[in-house]
């Protein structure tokens, strides 16, 4: 794993138009009750419903095959000891 040099932010967000989609990193979730972006700090979109920020991001190198049993499992536990 490559931990990446940008720090992150989570928010919630009221419009989707507000999101850089240009940016390097984007990461958009929607459910019936809310949209969530996580973004580089430096391109928060203005006006978020709530915001998080302090976050750090990571690089999985290489190809994963999720078919594998405990591929999951093993990254967590790499997380979790670090």
């Amino acid at each position: 794993m490559k931990i990446l040099k940008e720090n992150f932010t989570v928010c919630k967000i009221k419009d989707i138009k507000e999101v850089d989609f240009s940016d390097e990193y984007v990461f958009l979730s929607k459910t019936d009750e809310e949209l969530s972006l996580v973004c580089k700090t430096e391109s928060l979109p203005k006006d978020c419903i709530a915001v998080e920020k302090g976050w750090r991001g990571f690089r999985v190198q290489g190809t994963l095959d999720f078919s594998l049993i405990g591929i999951l499992s093993k990254l967590s536990t790499i997380l979790a000891d670090n």
